[in-house]
């Protein structure tokens, strides 16, 4: 693991093995976001996708970093955005507005107006004015939208299945995304009828999270204690984000945007569905900006296994994104979580941080520290 301590452009020649996943710093203060970038070998050629853009500000340093590391490319072959928040979103303008890109993968809720329309309250609304209202409450995506159609950029549906490149999307599903969408902050009221189906709920994840509030007192932990509650919820917007999952080299990778506990169970149900032998992975991006809202004790298990031995490791690295004056993310209890289940612990704050196999040594990059296990937590 390296961390940039300058800039020094360089020119790679990777391996067939050979890649890089760069988490770049989003935020001067409190508030985080996501910024991604990564390359990877696909036969003898380059491959570059974007994951997110953070801030305006991330998105022009995001531009930067891929001349200055990638070989100062003129083409990137995948932009992702992994759900329609603007620390994610804003700055993939200056990306697909600085390069030639393939195609752009993201969701947008106004498609779907036509299908959702009975679950508002409002029996005046058309499907028009539905559609209208949705872009105006997203109108980063919106933008994004009409960058493409100019270039020419080819933007597809993010849903489950979806090949990636060398990843493939496992959540979320589409159905599930359209149930999302009228609980998203930013639309009208919802339905009775929506509501009540809701509370009903399809999964019962949904409703044990919606139903469950554990409340814990705890202010110290230790290997064997585990405070992280077990039911937990996060925003629907948080939980239609995209999760993917790439097999790269002998590395297996999983990024989870903003995803919650149900958007992290769906998506390891299909990497079963599809082969992949669950728990094992080996690079996970920590959800939510270390968020105690988005992983339980459960969901770990999935993707990481039980909590190990004190003396036991896995090798598995977890990459968290946070502001550079955080001081409440990410969550000790969740750092703690990870790091028993075998994982070294990364943050940006205010750094990028670089994940990489075969590849040459960046000039003025240096050894990243790992977070520490921690004896106190919040409360």
């Amino acid at each position: 693991m390296t961390r940039r301590s300058g800039l020094v452009e360089i020119r790679l020649k990777l391996s067939q093995m050979a890649h890089e996943i760069d988490f770049l710093p989003v935020g001067d203060g409190e508030r985080s976001g996501d910024a991604i970038a990564l390359r990877y070998t696909d036969g003898h050629a380059y491959r570059i996708h974007v994951i997110d853009g953070g801030d305006q500000a991330a998105g022009r340093r995001m531009v930067q970093h891929i001349r200055d590391w990638y070989g100062a490319p003129s083409y990137i072959h995948a932009v992702i955005c992994t759900h329609g928040d603007d620390d994610h979103s804003s700055g993939l303008r200056e990306v697909i507005n600085s390069f030639k890109v393939g195609g752009i993968w993201m969701n947008r809720p106004w498609l779907y107006a036509d299908l959702i329309i009975d679950s508002f309250k409002d029996g005046r609304m058309t499907v028009a004015s539905l559609e209208r209202h949705l872009r105006e409450e997203y109108p980063i995506l919106e933008e994004i939208e009409g960058i493409a159609t100019k270039r020419e950029i080819p933007i597809h549906e993010a849903f489950q299945g979806a090949p990636v490149g060398a990843f493939e999307i496992l959540a979320p599903t589409r159905s599930r995304y359209l149930n999302l969408i009228p609980e998203f902050s930013r639309t009208p009221e919802q339905s009775e009828s929506h509501q009540s189906h809701q509370r009903a709920g399809s999964n019962p994840l949904l409703r044990a999270a919606r139903s469950v509030r554990a409340v814990v007192a705890w202010v110290a932990e230790a290997w064997g204690i585990e405070t992280l509650e077990e039911h937990v919820e996060t925003s629907a917007s948080n939980e239609s984000s995209v999760v993917q999952l790439a097999t790269l080299g002998s590395e297996r990778i999983l990024l989870t945007g903003d995803a919650g506990i149900i958007s992290l169970s769906e998506a390891a149900d299909y990497a079963k569905s599809r082969g992949y032998d669950l728990p094992g992975i080996d690079v996970i991006q920590v959800p939510h900006h270390g968020s105690r809202h988005n992983v339980s004790p459960a969901s770990l298990n999935l993707w990481l296994g039980r909590p190990l031995p004190e003396t036991g490791t896995k090798g598995t690295v977890a990459y968290v994104s946070v502001g550079k004056e955080s001081k409440t993310h990410p969550r000790k209890k969740v750092v703690n979580a990870f790091i028993r289940r075998g994982s070294k612990v990364y943050s940006t704050k205010g750094t990028s941080v670089s994940h990489h196999r075969e590849t040459p040594l960046r000039q003025g990059w240096g050894a990243a520290a790992a977070l520490e296990f921690s004896k106190h937590v919040e409360a």
